[in-house]
C-alpha cells in the first residue's frame, strides 16, 4: 500500500470520529467515499486508486459507529442512579461511599482537595426521629461508577492513588453550563465516565486501607519524591514550576496565579507535558548514549519514554509524543528515514483506536495541531528566511508555526487571541529548554537520592526566575488577551482549510524546485488578501451580529443579580458578584461575546463577600465609568484599591446617591432602597425592578410609603412576597436569581399569568426586542 493510501485511510478514520458532531453525517461519509472513487482518479492519476477511497468512506462510516459505541453510559448500579432517585433538594442527606482513589489529588481554587473515586459500596446514613441512624440504611449497598470528590484540605492531606477510603458527604448531580461561555462541567465529567459528584465532609481515616492490587512504591511515589526534592531545592513556587514543566501541571499543585499568567501570555503549553518535553528528554538521553550501539540506544530510549509517560500520567498528548518518539527509535535501529507526518497519523490512529473519545480532548487536539504545524511549516519558513542565521530563523519559525496551527482551536474553545504569544515564546524558548532538561536531570537524581536532586534543581534558580519575570511582565501589559467572541464550526473549518491550502502550495512549490523548474513567488498582495480574508471570516460575522444587537442578559449567579446590557458596541454591567462569579461566570460570558471593554458599570451596594469581584474584573477589562453607592465609604467598598484601579486605566468613578438617576448606556438606573437593595431600571420603555430578600415587615413599609408602582419585569431573590406587593407591582415577567424559589409565591405569579423564570432551573435569561425572553437551558 502506498504512502498516500495510508494517509488517506488514517485521515478517514480521524475524520469519521470528528463528524460525530453531526450525527446524520456518517451516511454521507460512506456516499462521499464512492463519489471520490469515481471522480478523483480521473483528475489525480498519481493519487490513490478508486478502491482506496471506497475503503476510506467505509472506515469513516464505521468510525462514527465505533465512537458512539464507546460513549460512556452509567450502568444499572452506577452511583449516579442513586443520586437521580434521591431527593436532591435535601441538603442534609449524608451518605458514606467507600471506593478506590483513581487519580492524584489536586488542590482547587477554593482550597479543596479534588480526586476521582471508583465507588465500591454506599451507606445512606438515614436518621430516625430520635436522632439515631436507621439500621437498614447502614447496610452497605454495592455500587459501581466513578465520583468526582472534593474534601477539605486537611481531610485530603495524605491521599494518593490506590488507597481504598470511606468518604462521608453529600452526593450531587453535576450541572451543565447555565451561562453562555461557561464551562460545561457536566459534559466534561460525562466524557470521563463520571456522572455524579460528592461534596465530601470527612474521610474516615481509621478505615482506610491500601488496595491489595496497588504497589506502595508506584509511579505516584516517584512523582512525589521528584516534586518534594525540587521544591526543597528551589522553594515555592519555583520548585512547583520546574516540576510542572517536567511532569505537567496535573502532577503538581502549581499556584493558580502562576498558571493564569502563563495562560495569559500564550505559554500554557509549557506547563503541559507534551511533545516538546518528550523531544528534549529523548534527545538528551540519546546524546548521553551516543557512543553506545543502536540497539542499546533503542532500549534505553524506549525505557525513558515509557517511564516519562507514566510519570506524566499517561495523558493523550504525552502518549502521542511517546509513540512518535518510539517510531523515531525504530527508524534509528533500522537505519531508515522516518516520515514525521506518517508517524503522527499512526500515533493519532493508535490512540484513537484505544480511546476514540480523545478526539474531543482539547489537549489532544492542540497537541496534534501544534505537532503537525511544526512538521509541515517550520522548514519552509526557515528556508524563506535564508538571510537570517539558522538559529534565529528557527527560533521564530517554531512559535509562529505552532501558533498558526493552534490559533483557530484556541479561538474556537477559548474565544481569545494571546497578543504577545509568538514574541514571548520566541524569547522564552531557550529558558524553557534549559529548565526542562535541568528539571529532568534533577528528577532522575531525586528519584534515586532526593538531596542530589534538590542540589541540581537549585542550579536552575536564575533561569526559573528569569522565565517568571518574562511571563509576569507580559501578563501585566495591556491588551495581552483580545476577546474575539464565539466562532462557529464552519469558521473553524474554513480557517484550517486556508492553512492547509497554503501548506500544500509550499509542498508543491518545493517539489517543483527539486525538479529544476523556476517558480515565481506569489505577490505580497496575494498574501495580504489571504490574511484579510482569514481575518474577515472571524471578524465580519461577529461585527454583523453585534452591529444589530440589543440584548439584556440576567446571568445565573445564584446569589446576587448580575445583568449585562448590550446595545450594539456599548456594554453596561449591573453588579459583579463575588470573585468566583466574575472568574467563572461574568468574564467567560463577556469573552464569548467578544467584549473587551465596559462602557458603564454599577456596584449595586457596598462591597460584601457576595459582591467582591470588581477588583478581579478590573484586572482583565477596562471600565470607562463606574458607579458606586454614595453612602458607602471607601473602606466599605474596598475602594482604595478599586477606585485606584479604575482611575489608573483612565476610567471615571461616580458616586450614586439614593433617588438619583445614573445612566448605564441606554438604561437609566435609580436606587430606591439600600438594605435590602431595591433598584429600578428603565430599559427600552420597560421598567425592571431588582429586589433583594425583603421580609414581611419591610414589604409592609415599602407598600405604605407608596414608592412602588407597576413594573414589566421583576428580578427578585425568590423569597416570599405578599399578595398586596404582587398586586402593586403586577409584573408581566418574573425572574428569580437565587438557589431557592418560594413555592407559594411561584403559584401566585402563575395565577396572575406572570411568565416565571428561575435561573437555577432555566440558566441565564436573555431578552431581545425581536425574540423576547429566551432561556439557556431547554428545561421549560
Amino acid at each position: 500500500m502506498s504512502q498516500a493510501a495510508r494517509i488517506v485511510l488514517s485521515l478517514a478514520y480521524i475524520f469519521g470520529l470528528m463528524m460525530n458532531a453531526f450525527p446524520q453525517s456518517k451516511y454521507g461519509l460512506l456516499v462521499l467515499g464512492f463519489v471520490l472513487a469515481a471522480v478523483l482518479p480521473r483528475f489525480w492519476r498519481m493519487g490513490p486508486r478508486g478502491w482506496v477511497w471506497i475503503l476510506a468512506g467505509t472506515i469513516a462510516f464505521l468510525a462514527a459507529f465505533y465512537f458512539q459505541l464507546r460513549v460512556p453510559e452509567p450502568a444499572e448500579n452506577d452511583i449516579s442512579q442513586f443520586v437521580t432517585a434521591a431527593d436532591i433538594e435535601a441538603e442534609d442527606r449524608i451518605v458514606t461511599v467507600r471506593g478506590k482513589v483513581m487519580s492524584s489529588p489536586r488542590l482547587t481554587r477554593s482550597e479543596l482537595i479534588q480526586f476521582e473515586l471508583a465507588a465500591i459500596e454506599l451507606r445512606e446514613n438515614r436518621r430516625l426521629e430520635d436522632g439515631s441512624f436507621d439500621p437498614a440504611s447502614q447496610i452497605p449497598q454495592p455500587v459501581t461508577g466513578k465520583l468526582y470528590v472534593t474534601v477539605p484540605l486537611l481531610q485530603g492531606t495524605g491521599l494518593h492513588p490506590g488507597l481504598e477510603i470511606p468518604v462521608t458527604g453529600m452526593l450531587y448531580e453535576p450541572t451543565p453550563a447555565t451561562n453562555p461561555g461557561a464551562f460545561d462541567f457536566s459534559s466534561y465529567l460525562a466524557w470521563r465516565g463520571i456522572f455524579a459528584g460528592m461534596r465530601g465532609q470527612e474521610i474516615q481515616w481509621q478505615d482506610v486501607r491500601l488496595d491489595g492490587n496497588s504497589s506502595f512504591w508506584g509511579l505516584w511515589k516517584i512523582r512525589q519524591r521528584i516534586v518534594r526534592a525540587q521544591v526543597e531545592g528551589l522553594g515555592s513556587p519555583e520548585g512547583q514550576l520546574v516540576s510542572a514543566m517536567v511532569l505537567g501541571r496535573r502532577a503538581v499543585d502549581l499556584p493558580y496565579e502562576i498558571r493564569d499568567r502563563f495562560i495569559l501570555v500564550g505559554m500554557a503549553h509549557a506547563l503541559a507535558a507534551s511533545g516538546f518535553h518528550v523531544t528534549l528528554i529523548l534527545g538528551l538521553v540519546l546524546a548521553i548514549a551516543q557512543r553506545l550501539s543502536d540497539g542499546t540506544k533503542f532500549w534505553l530510549g524506549t525505557a525513558t519514554l515509557v517511564l516519562y509517560a507514566g510519570l506524566a500520567g499517561f495523558q493523550a498528548s504525552v502518549l502521542r509524543a511517546t509513540i512518535m518518539g518510539f517510531g523515531g527509535l525504530v527508524g534509528l535501529v533500522l537505519q531508515r528515514k522516518v516520515r514525521p507526518v506518517g508517524i503522527l497519523l499512526l500515533a493519532a490512529v493508535m490512540l484513537l483506536l484505544y480511546n476514540p473519545l480523545w478526539i474531543r480532548d482539547i489537549g489532544f487536539q492542540l497537541s496534534f495541531a501544534a505537532t503537525l504545524g511544526l512538521i509541515v511549516t517550520v522548514n519552509p519558513l526557515v528556508k524563506r528566511w535564508d538571510r537570517l542565521p539558522v538559529t534565529i530563523a528557527t527560533a521564530l519559525a517554531v512559535p509562529i508555526s505552532a501558533t498558526i496551527w493552534t490559533l483557530p482551536l484556541q479561538m474556537y474553545y477559548f474565544n481569545v487571541v494571546c497578543t504577545y504569544s509568538i514574541f514571548v515564546n520566541a524569547i522564552a524558548t531557550p529558558l524553557l529548554s534549559l529548565i526542562t532538561i535541568g528539571g529532568f536531570i534533577s528528577g532522575i537524581a531525586a528519584s534515586i537520592y532526593p538531596p542530589v536532586g534538590s542540589v541540581i534543581a537549585g542550579l536552575l534558580y536564575y533561569p526559573v526566575g528569569g522565565l517568571l519575570a518574562i511571563v509576569k511582565f507580559f501578563s501585566q501589559l495591556p491588551g495581552n488577551n483580545i476577546a474575539v467572541g464565539t466562532i462557529a464550526l464552519w469558521q473553524l473549518g474554513i480557517l484550517y482549510g486556508l492553512i492547509g491550502v497554503v501548506c500544500l502550495y509550499f509542498v508543491w512549490q518545493g517539489q517543483e524546485k527539486q525538479e529544476g523548474k523556476k517558480l515565481e513567488s506569489p505577490s505580497w498582495v496575494l498574501w495580504v488578501l489571504l490574511f484579510l480574508f482569514s481575518f474577515g471570516v472571524v471578524v465580519f460575522p461577529a461585527w454583523h451580529t453585534a452591529n444589530n444587537l440589543f440584548q439584556v442578559t440576567v446571568l445565573d449567579t445564584r446569589r446576587e443579580p448580575v445583568l449585562v446590557i448590550r446595545d450594539r458596541w456599548q456594554v453596561a454591567l449591573f453588579n459583579s458578584g463575588d470573585t468566583n462569579t466574575v472568574r467563572y461566570v461574568v468574564l467567560p460570558f463577556l469573552t464569548s461575546q467578544g467584549i473587551n471593554r465596559i462602557e458603564t458599570a454599577l456596584a449595586m451596594r457596598p462591597q460584601t463577600a457576595n459582591n467582591s469581584g470588581w477588583q478581579t474584573l478590573l484586572e482583565s477589562l477596562f471600565i470607562k465609568r463606574w458607579y458606586y453607592p454614595a453612602m458607602a465609604t471607601e473602606s466599605e467598598i474596598g475602594s482604595e484599591a478599586m477606585l485606584a484601579a479604575v482611575r489608573s486605566k483612565g476610567g471615571l468613578s461616580v458616586p450614586l446617591s439614593i433617588d438619583s438617576i445614573g445612566q448605564l448606556g441606554v438604561a437609566s438606573v435609580q436606587q430606591l432602597n439600600a438594605d435590602p437593595f431595591l433598584w429600578q431600571l428603565q430599559i427600552r420603555g420597560q421598567t425592571w425592578l431588582l429586589m433583594g430578600s425583603i421580609d414581611t415587615e419591610m414589604q409592609t413599609q415599602l407598600i405604605a410609603t407608596g414608592g412602588l408602582s407597576k413594573v414589566q419585569v421583576l428580578c427578585w431573590s425568590g423569597a416570599a412576597m405578599s399578595e398586596r406587593l404582587l398586586e402593586i407591582l403586577n409584573p408581566k415577567v418574573a425572574i428569580a436569581f437565587s438557589d431557592s424559589l418560594n413555592d407559594e409565591t411561584a403559584k401566585k405569579l402563575q395565577v396572575r399569568q406572570t411568565q416565571l423564570f428561575w435561573t437555577r432551573r432555566d440558566g441565564a435569561i436573555q431578552w431581545t426586542p425581536e425574540e423576547n425572553f429566551q432561556t439557556i437551558l431547554n428545561t421549560r
